[in-house]
């Protein structure tokens, strides 16, 4: 089902069941084409907020510290989009911006694809995904980012409104 109010009909923001969902960014990002659809959860907060434009392109053939995924959580049944903090041959560790704990180790075939654009109403979100995102995979994993995250916000509310 495609939402009809989207502006941009050549990369539709999709709102289906999680598990079809799944289906549908796995068939399209497959076909190396962009993946749209809308964010739910505060997870990510206030990088990739409730309600925002999330595009995906398809895996990258190297994993780095700071990318956000979007891949299959353990339990098979949900899909997250959190930022990537740690990498190794086995996988990597991830955790959404606005968590207390780790997703565990995701392993690369569990990963549907990386997260290349945020837009909040009609403006491209721009902070989170450049350069910056090492500093704010470091502050994750060192598990200071959530008690920094009411001061980072004020300080950065001009950037990420």
């Amino acid at each position: 089902m495609v939402n009809d109010d989207t502006p941009d009909l050549n990369n539709p923001v999709y709102s289906v069941q999680n598990a079809e969902l799944v289906t549908l960014m796995t068939e399209v990002l497959a076909r190396k084409s962009p993946f749209c659809f809308e964010a739910k959860g505060f997870s990510m907060h206030p990088f990739i907020r409730d309600g925002d434009q999330i595009t995906l392109e398809p895996p990258p053939s190297k994993f780095q510290v700071g990318q956000v995924v979007a891949f299959v959580g353990s339990s098979r049944d949900r899909l997250l989009v959190h930022r990537i903090i740690a990498v190794d041959h086995q996988g990597m560790l991830t955790r959404g911006d606005n968590s207390l704990q780790a997703d565990g180790l995701v392993t690369h075939n569990r990963v549907l694809g990386r997260v290349v654009q945020v837009r909040r109403g009609s403006r491209q979100v721009r902070l989170g995904l450049g350069l910056e995102r090492m500093v704010i995979a470091w502050l994750s994993r060192l598990g200071w980012l959530v008690p920094l995250r009411g001061k980072l916000s004020r300080l950065l509310h001009p950037l990420i409104k």
